[in-house]
Order: C-alpha cells, then structure tokens, then sequence
C-alpha cells in the first residue's frame, strides 16, 4: 500500500561541477531534483516503447518549465544542447503513453491501454465481510516515481465491483491508503501490474479504527542540538519498529541512533559522528515505517511512512 510520497532525486553526473536543487509539484506529489550548473552540453535521449523496445517518433521533451526542447525523430532519438543555467530533468511525452520524468539517455514509455478490475471488499468493525458500497472512491498508485501522473482513481460499482482504466500497460501499482468507507478510515495492502486484458482480483479493506496514526511534527532544520525528534499521534510499537527506519547521511561515515518512547522517535548522532564533526551545513535522511501497537479489538497495527531530510546548521 501507499501511504507517503517519497522524494525522488535525480542526479545527473555529467561533469565535476557545484550541486543546485529545486522542487517541482508533479500531480499528487512534490520532487526534490538536484541538478548541476555546468557548461554547454549535448543531451541526447532514445524514447521507446516499454514492451516491444520499438521507438518512438515524435515524442515531445519539455524542460523543467514545460518549454518544448526537442522532437524525437524517426529513430526516437532526440538531442539538446543544455545551457550553463538550465535545469537537468525533463518530461516526455507522446500520443497515447504515460508522460514521464527524464534525465537523459534511454527513456522508456507506457501505453495508456492497461486496465485493472475486480471486487472490493471491506470488514467492518464487527469483522463482517461486505462488499464496499457503491459509490466509494478508491485508488491505485505507480510503484515507480517516474510516472508524472502517479496516481489513478475510480469509484466502486454494485456489489463491490470497480474497474481501473486508461492505466499505463505493464506498470506496477499498489492500492492506495487510507480509504474512507461508511466514514471510517480502512487500510489496504494489495497491488496489481495493469495489462490489456485484466485478471479479476477481490481486494480486502480492513478497519484501522476511528483516528489514523499519523505524524505530528518533525524539524526540517535543527540548529546545533544534539537530538532531532519525530512525533506521532499515537504510541509506537518498538519491537516492529526499530529494524524498519533507515538514516543516511550527507557527510561521509555520518550515522544516527535513534530511540523510542511512546508516541516520540529520538534520533542521536552516534559518537564517532556526532553534530560537532559535520560540515557547516549538512543533512541527512530519515524513511521508513513506523508501526503502532495491535488494536486491543481487531488485533491489527496501523502504520505509516516517513521520508524527509533534516538539514543541520551550526
């Protein structure tokens, strides 16, 4: 299931040069790009289609700004010739496929014909069975990031039935979480790869209760202190929790302990790299899932994601 966007980050290593980075809202999500500023270069791209590795012609590349840069040709090759100030990433796009998000090289491109269908169904909080009322909104998400448009939706039919279509064919998808039914918010974990022609699935929503277990708050900036704390809603359980958070770090050797109380994770630099021995500036990442105590009624854990960068400043 999804239930976050992570940031996607683009770096392209064309030549030894100083980083920029730059965020741009693409459909439902933010994305952190980093780019360099560099001299003139020639950019070339081959834009192909995803089953048959056919190519492309004719498919539109924009920059960053949706200025149209290049056409592919005949070969689906196209070329650029980027300009010191310019932004490295781009979109593609063409008649009948999925626009994506590009840096340079091979681009490969999704037929929009791909289609999913089955029969959705929920427990409620008595644990019965039922199909999801007509009427419900549900949606899928692209496992992948470079998809422009990640996600899709569609609302249920009589008898729980639902059909996604004009998905990108052979793209993987998961169901999207949480989904409001009768007013009450139910989770999901189930996924399906879009295909021309469908196979029927019946997808389980279970009940997470009344309230979501969400984060409260986190720093984006912490100022020479020696803790970053991260809170929730809700009290975390450790024991699912302490071998599914990830930190990663700009400064080379940089690492993090981190800790849990109740409803607070602690992140601590670890001794060898603690604040004092990083750059002026520095950051480091913080993903993951984090998981709260089974439900004292239906037995079951709510989770939730996290990614996002904590910058440092001395």
């Amino acid at each position: 299931m999804k239930k976050v966007f992570n940031l996607t980050l683009i770096a392209i290593a064309l030549i030894a040069a100083t980083m920029t980075s730059c965020r741009k809202t693409f459909g439902d999500k933010d994305i952190d790009f980093k780019y360099q500023d560099i001299t003139e270069n020639t950019l070339s791209f081959l834009v192909i289609d995803s089953k048959t590795n056919n190519a492309i012609e004719g498919a539109i590349i924009r920059d960053s700004e949706g200025n149209e840069v290049a056409t592919t040709s005949i070969g689906g090759t196209a070329t650029y010739i980027k300009k010191a100030a310019d932004v490295l990433y781009f979109t593609v796009e063409a008649d009948g496929y999925a626009t994506m998000l590009a840096s340079l090289g091979t681009v490969k491109m999704y037929k929009l014909n791909g289609k999913s269908s089955g029969i959705a169904t929920y427990a409620d909080k008595a644990g019965n069975v039922k199909p999801v009322p007509p009427g419900t909104e549900i949606s899928a998400q692209t496992v992948s990031s470079a998809f422009v448009k990640p996600i899709y939706k569609t609302t249920v039919g009589s008898d729980g039935g639902f059909e996604f279509t004009g998905l990108p064919n052979d793209a993987a998808f998961e169901f999207v979480a949480p989904t409001i039914i009768d007013g009450n918010p139910y989770d999901v974990n189930s996924s399906f790869t879009a295909a021309t022609v469908a196979t029927p699935k019946t997808v389980r929503y279970s009940y997470i209760g009344t309230e979501l277990f969400t984060v409260v708050s986190y720093p984006g900036v912490v100022r020479a202190t020696n803790t970053v704390v991260i809170k929730f809603n809700k009290a975390v359980d450790k024991e699912y929790t302490e071998n599914r958070i990830r930190v990663n770090g700009s400064e080379s050797g940089f690492t993090a302990d981190f800790s849990l109380d109740g409803k607070t994770l602690t992140l601590t630099p670890t001794a060898a790299t603690g604040w004092d021995d990083v750059a002026i500036l520095s950051s480091f990442g913080v993903s993951g899932t984090v998981y709260t105590a089974a439900d004292a009624v239906t037995g079951r854990r709510q989770s939730t994601g996290i990614s996002f960068t904590v910058t440092i400043i001395k």
